[in-house]
């Protein structure tokens, strides 16, 4: 039996000179992981932030305290900003709101300059006017106080009075010239010196007596007239004869004045007419009659005057007193 032979290498042979063959690594796997180990891992890792977490905070306190400070601040902050939006609002609103009354101000102030102007025009008027009539003023003022300080008499200057035929419709007294110079004033030395009878003290008005004359006025004519004659104690006052007026038409006089509302009448003084005689006592640089019709008022301290002047301290023992009634519609 025969051995194999052996084989020798030699190093130019081709055998020699091929490389070794490397074998070949198997191929990683590259199969997707599935889902509930990719959401095991997810939830995995958010255990283990939230473990480090809690650790941290176990171990730094302080470092959460910041986290709610912080969270803390951020919620105030924007509180306070939307503060001051609203402010910032307002305070559009409230210079729109100044600026329309500074427009109104200075409309006012405009107005107020004007007035004030239209003002010191009419006070400048008012003291030339003065200025011009000071004279007469003082003048008037003189003989006032003359007249009321010293008891005096003068002439009589009472007016007759009006016809019962009811021709005369006015109870004014009759137009005056105005070219009459006036009287000169008298001292109070020559008007004593004149008028030495005249009496120094107040007189009981029992000793006096008035002629009240009614006149009712209908279409410009007299109607109805009545004479009453009373005792100056029941007309002391505008009022009282007033009072004593309306009495006497109505008691002595009722079915005359039936359909008259005299009350009515009296106190309405556009339609009623005084004159009130003066004897000229201390009064001589008063017009006489004095007489108040519809174009100025009758205020009781007229009557007064009158009352003090003439029936208290006055000459005559009768004194008349025409009233003048308009009953027209």
């Amino acid at each position: 039996m025969s051995s194999p032979s052996k084989q020798t290498l030699s190093p130019t042979s081709d055998t020699w000179k091929t490389p070794p063959t490397t074998p070949e690594k198997p191929a990683p796997d590259t199969a997707p992981i599935s889902t509930k180990e990719n959401d095991y891992k997810i939830q995995h890792i958010q255990t283990s932030v939230e473990n480090l977490f809690n650790l941290v905070s176990d171990k730094f306190p302080h470092i959460q305290l910041k986290q709610t400070t912080i969270e803390t601040s951020q919620a105030n902050l924007e509180a306070n900003q939307a503060f001051l939006e609203e402010n910032h609002a307002n305070l559009e609103v409230s210079q729109a709101t100044l600026a329309v009354n500074q427009e109104n101000l200075k409309a006012n102030q405009a107005t107020l300059e004007a007035n004030q102007a239209k003002l010191e025009a009419e006070l400048a008027t008012v003291k030339a006017f003065l200025a011009e009539h000071a004279t007469v003023f003082a003048r008037r003022s003189s003989v006032s106080s003359d007249s009321n300080t010293n008891a005096d008499t003068s002439t009589d200057t009472s007016t007759p009075s009006p016809d019962e035929t009811g021709e005369q419709t006015s109870l004014n007294p009759a137009p005056q010239d105005d070219t009459k110079k006036p009287t000169a004033i008298e001292t109070p030395e020559q008007i004593r010196s004149n008028s030495a009878a005249s009496p120094q003290t107040p007189r009981d008005p029992e000793s006096i007596s008035l002629t009240i004359t009614v006149r009712f006025i209908s279409d410009k004519s007299v109607k109805y007239t009545l004479i009453h004659h009373a005792p100056a104690t029941k007309c002391e006052s505008l009022y009282d004869t007033r009072h004593e007026i309306v009495t006497i038409c109505s008691r002595e006089n009722a079915p005359l004045c039936k359909d008259i509302d005299l009350v009515r009448l009296i106190r309405d003084w556009t339609k009623v007419t005084f004159k009130l005689e003066e004897d000229g006592f201390a009064a001589d640089h008063t017009r006489a009659p004095t007489t108040i019709d519809q174009s100025c008022a009758f205020p009781e301290s007229i009557y007064e005057a009158w009352f003090f002047r003439n029936v208290l301290r006055g000459n005559k023992a009768v004194y008349e007193v025409d009233v003048k009634i308009n009953i027209q519609a």
